[in-house]
């Protein structure tokens, strides 16, 4: 949902449910002068509707596929795939693991392979005008791992990946990466377990 749907957008509409409902009740008395049924009331109220619309629109996004692709789908899980790297004459292959924890509000992402770990600097969501496809452009940490360390590579390097999602057959994350080293690649990815959170 980022960037499709503005958390602060949301953050202000609810603010503004939240003072519509404080007015409405003060201005027909429905306050009482007593600090503890007050508090309850306030509570109920002035918190407790706005707390439930976030709520339901969360619940409608994660469940409501309509929803999703009105806004932005739900990426959350593991996915599996294999990044494809070097010279088309003699490509290598190597197996990932990407673990996304996708929020209302944002989204990261943890790519593990044999060699190494990224986690992440950024990540951008989007969806074209015509709301038929989707992107995620993912900025990256890449860390080697211990016994991969060589003196002539760096431990640590950073790079960005460009990857498109599909659907069919299941949901598919696929695209390019490239790195501050001479390296780049394709990398392609299948949903293998959804998360609820």
């Amino acid at each position: 949902m980022i960037g499709i749907l503005p958390t602060k957008y949301l953050i202000a509409i609810t603010a503004g449910i939240a003072t519509a409902i404080f007015t409405g009740l003060a201005i027909t008395g429905a306050f009482t002068g007593i600090a503890s049924d007050d508090i309850k009331i306030f509570a109920r109220f002035v918190l407790g509707i706005p707390t439930g619309l976030l709520a339901a629109l969360y619940l409608a996004w994660r469940t409501i596929p309509l929803f999703q692709r009105v806004t932005f789908p739900y990426l959350g899980g593991v996915w599996t795939g294999v990044l494809r790297y070097g010279p088309p004459d003699r490509q290598e292959l190597s197996d990932a693991v990407l673990t996304i924890t996708h929020r209302l509000g944002g989204m990261t992402l943890a790519l593990d392979t044999r060699e190494s770990e990224s986690t992440t600097l950024a990540v951008v969501a989007t969806r074209d005008p015509t709301g038929m496809r989707y992107h995620v452009y993912y900025v990256f940490e890449n860390r080697r791992k211990p016994e991969y360390i060589k003196p002539e590579y760096p431990v640590v390097y950073r790079g960005v990946a460009i990857l498109t999602l599909r659907f069919a057959p299941g949901m598919q994350l696929n695209g390019e990466y490239f790195t501050d080293q001479p390296t780049r690649g394709v990398a392609e990815f299948a949903l293998q377990k959804a998360a609820w959170f």
